[in-house]
């Protein structure tokens, strides 16, 4: 009898395995009563959230495992974080809904300073360049307005506004790395929205088209080409994502639905999320074809996106809630003498009881790799992520509790599981 139970769990397991391993999308933790605006990820691959107060205080949530685990850095109680920005220094801005409208952390969130912005009004997207150089948007009253600091956010002056235009908003700030700069605006009435083009560090701006289009969000790749998104505007006909390609003048219209934001990978891969159609939808050939990638996730309006260091993705729900997802692997493949081919993955000693030797193919080190452990119900027990050289990885299991267990193991493009014991 003890037989038929252990062969009937591993069955359960192994398809439960293989069902994940299907997925796009891995839902992560995140304290409840929380609404997630913004999502944030430094170099090292720590994770930063901006939420409101929906019971559990407002402000930004930090995870230093990948997820599994959060704490609130910044307690704004009954107030909220909408906007965060990390920079190549790794210093950490959050926009805030609070009378003290911008935040910074100079130490991974451990501490933060308020910094003396002019305007108190909601901090909606920030740009860092450098280690001095902020640029924020803000509504104001008489329209957007775009605000510079060349110290580090102890003064500033006004670069961009909009007149007569309250409901106007800057949604998005990006720099190539030529130093051209584009701003986003979104609004509600003719005349409104569009995208703005400036080349001397934001001193002029000219307006290069999409007037009445709601924009969301910006994005460029390699080529040169510029992509927005737009949730509509005065007409749900101009939500959509456009292109602007390197040396024309108009833009093209790539696909409908009204998309909350996007980014692009380093392989020029467009991923936008969408609350029409609900879910993520992605582009592998430079924006000529779209298609829905929801499997690992509910039904329902997506929002805020976000990139980590090693091509991760991450989307959160449009409206508000605590849900967060990632993607299982990275967005980038690797080259591979052949993705279909059989790779051989050694781990002993098994059962272990101290230490699990984990030995790969040589066509697959060098790489940077999740490492995951699961128990018998597919709870996490373990995760890191490592380098992983032609001496393989040691694994340290004597904290685990005696049972079964399966060891994953996420490359670019390819995920592999084996089973262990541990005494």
């Amino acid at each position: 009898m003890k037989h038929k139970i252990l062969l009937l769990l591993f069955a359960v397991l192994l398809v439960t395995l293989n069902s994940e391993a299907q997925d796009f999308w891995e839902v992560l933790p995140f304290p409840e009563s929380t609404d997630i605006y913004c999502t944030a990820v430094n170099n090292e691959g720590d994770i930063f959230v901006g939420a409101a107060n929906d019971g559990a205080p407002g402000g930004v949530y930090r995870s230093l495992d990948n997820g599994q685990t959060w704490s609130l850095v910044l307690d704004l109680g009954e107030f909220s974080v909408i906007s965060l920005e990390i920079s190549n220094n790794g210093n950490i801005y959050a926009g805030t809904n609070w009378v003290n409208p911008l935040y910074v952390s100079l130490n991974n969130g451990e501490t933060w300073e308020a910094l003396p912005l002019p305007l108190s009004h909601n901090v909606v997207c920030i740009l860092s360049i450098g280690s001095d150089t902020l640029f924020v948007g803000q509504p104001d009253v008489p329209g957007a307005v775009l605000s510079r600091s060349i110290d580090g956010g102890q003064t500033w002056e006004t670069v961009f506004t909009t007149n007569d235009h309250s409901s106007e908003c800057i949604n998005d700030i990006i720099i190539t790395p030529s130093g051209t700069m584009y701003i986003g605006l979104s609004g509600y009435f003719p005349g409104m929205g569009g995208v703005y083009r400036a080349v001397d560090n934001g001193n002029t701006w000219e307006f290069i088209g999409l007037f009445d289009c709601m924009i969301t969000s910006l994005a460029t790749n390699s080529a040169g080409d510029l992509f927005a998104s737009s949730w509509g505007g005065t007409s749900l006909n101009n939500a959509g994502v456009y292109a602007l390609r390197n040396g024309q003048q108009d833009w093209d219209t790539l696909t409908g639905g009204q998309i909350s934001d996007m980014v692009i990978n380093s392989e020029g891969h467009i991923y936008c999320s969408s609350a029409w159609p609900d879910g993520v939808i992605r582009s592998l050939d430079n924006g000529a074809s779209f298609q829905l990638i929801d499997s690992g996730i509910p039904s329902s309006p997506m929002g805020d996106l976000a990139i980590d260091n090693l091509e991760y993705i991450y989307v959160t729900a449009h409206y508000g809630s605590n849900f967060l997802a990632k993607s299982v692997g990275p967005t980038v493949s690797v080259t591979e003498p052949d993705n279909k081919a059989t790779v051989n993955l050694l781990i002993y000693p098994d059962p272990a009881s101290d230490f699990l030797n984990i030995c790969i193919d040589a066509c697959m080190v060098e790489h940077v790799i999740m490492i995951s452990v699961h128990d018998i119900t597919c709870k996490t027990v373990y995760v890191s992520r490592t380098p992983l050289d032609s001496s393989g990885f040691r694994l340290p299991v004597s904290d685990l509790p005696a049972g079964l267990y399966i060891v994953k193991l996420a490359f670019p493009n390819r995920i592999l599981t084996s089973k262990f014991i541990k005494l």
